[in-house]
């Protein structure tokens, strides 16, 4: 199973460190799992995306246009 070796939680300078452990312990960041939450095989990340780079010369991407 895919498990990351560290992780980091940048509280902002709120200090709150007890919200960041329980973010890091009921968040899942198995590869798998991340893609799955954020639904990142929907096709329309075929048509935005270039050689690993998140754009393509004129796609509009949520309603905001190149310039």
């Amino acid at each position: 199973m895919a498990e990351p070796v560290s992780v980091k939680v940048d509280t902002f300078g709120t200090g709150d460190e007890g919200e960041a452990a329980a973010f890091v312990r009921t968040f899942d960041f198995r590869p798998a799992a991340i893609i799955e939450r954020l639904d990142l095989l929907r096709p329309i990340y075929r048509q935005t995306t270039n050689y690993g780079h998140f754009w393509q010369a004129g796609a509009a991407l949520g309603g905001v246009a190149p310039t």
